[in-house]
Formats: C-alpha cells, sequence, structure tokens
C-alpha cells in the first residue's frame, strides 16, 4: 500500500452540507445581531432628540410667558404664537381658565374693604416643540396681570 493513499482514505474533509449549515448560522447570527444594532442607534438617536427638546423647553416657556403677559392687557379668552429657538420651532396657544381681581384690601381711614379691578388672568397652555421631525407635546397653566 502506498502511504499517500492510506492518509487520504482516512482524512476527511467538510461536507457541502456541513459548510452550508454553518454558513447558516453565521448569516442568521449576523443578521440578528445587525437588527438589534439599528433598534438600538434608533432609539438611541431617538432619545438624543428628546433630550435636545427638554434642554431648550425652559428657554421656550420664558419666551412664551413673556409673549401672554404682553397680550394680557387684551380682553382675548384665546391667544397663541409661534416662534423659533435655539434651533426648535413652537407654537403655542392658551385658553382663559379664570378672570379675577386681588383680595381685598382693607383701608384704615374707612375702615372698610376695598374692591379692585379684575387683574389677574389663569391661562391653560399647550406648547408644541419640533425638532426636524420629533415633537413634544406641553400643557401647564400660567398667570398673567394687568399692568392697570
Amino acid at each position: 500500500m502506498n502511504y499517500k493513499s492510506v492518509v487520504a482514505k482516512n482524512h476527511k474533509g467538510f461536507t457541502l452540507i456541513e459548510v452550508l449549515v454553518a454558513a447558516m448560522i453565521l448569516f442568521s447570527s449576523l443578521a440578528i445581531i445587525s437588527v438589534i444594532y439599528r433598534s438600538a442607534l434608533i432609539a438611541s438617536d431617538k432619545a438624543e432628540k428628546h433630550v435636545n427638546i427638554a434642554n431648550i423647553v425652559p428657554n421656550i416657556l420664558t419666551n412664551v410667558q413673556l409673549d401672554i403677559r404682553s397680550q394680557a392687557n387684551q380682553d382675548n379668552k384665546f391667544i397663541s404664537g409661534k416662534g423659533a429657538d435655539w434651533g426648535a420651532e413652537y407654537s403655542w396657544s392658551a385658553n382663559l381658565i379664570d378672570y379675577k381681581s386681588p383680595l381685598p384690601v382693607y383701608d384704615i381711614d374707612t375702615g372698610n374693604f376695598t374692591e379692585k379691578a379684575k387683574k389677574y388672568k389663569y391661562w391653560q397652555v399647550s406648547l408644541i416643540v419640533f425638532i426636524g421631525k420629533t415633537q413634544q407635546q406641553f400643557s401647564y397653566n400660567e398667570v398673567s396681570w394687568n399692568d392697570s
């Protein structure tokens, strides 16, 4: 017997089926990992946009508050506005909930309580903030007053 033929008969390689099964397992694992990675990347991107909105909101609330207070002397029951700040666009609307006067004040000279004219307005404000395609809605209450 030839030594090379004995070695060749005892030495077996992988069959085509074994290679195909191993390749299927490898590619399936890679596909699952890429789907998990992609969804984690999308979630991270979305969270980053919401964090950016949360960081910008205090500045926007100040602008909305100033807009509401500048329109406080008007007799509107509904006011709204739009703006842009720090790379975000926003729109807001406010509905008048209550319009009251200050508490009565005791007048020492007359010995009576004096009523003041209506001054304070209580608003329900709805705010929508946009950064790109991401939007977030906020709702809160605001107080304004007449200067007179």
